[in-house]
């Protein structure tokens, strides 16, 4: 269930990735390059890796706060929040990793 609710997710970026033009996904790209540069090496101070880290909570939660699919998971899955735990445990391997 997990499994191929992930999978819809992945066609989903697929879909929206593609859509947005070659153009704008290398200009996108290197932003998201930079960023992850500019926050992984201050990261490497204990201090400023609990301020990254409550800032990447509090994005966590703003997602989870204006996600429009809750009703929709709720009432086709039974285990809805395990299912969003897991989406946002895929959403953060790449900062737990770094």
């Amino acid at each position: 269930m997990i499994k191929t609710l992930l999978k819809i997710r992945l066609k989903q970026i697929y879909r929206e990735i593609s859509g947005i033009g070659l153009i704008r996904l290398i200009v996108l790209a290197g932003i998201i390059g930079f960023v992850g540069l500019a926050l992984y090496i201050p990261a490497s101070d204990k201090s400023t890796s609990q301020y990254i880290s409550i800032g990447f909570l509090l994005v966590v939660m703003l997602i989870h706060l204006k996600r429009r699919d809750k009703l929709f998971l709720k009432s086709h899955f039974s285990d809805h929040k395990i299912l969003m735990l897991s989406e946002y445990i895929v959403l953060s391997v790449p900062f737990i990793s770094c």
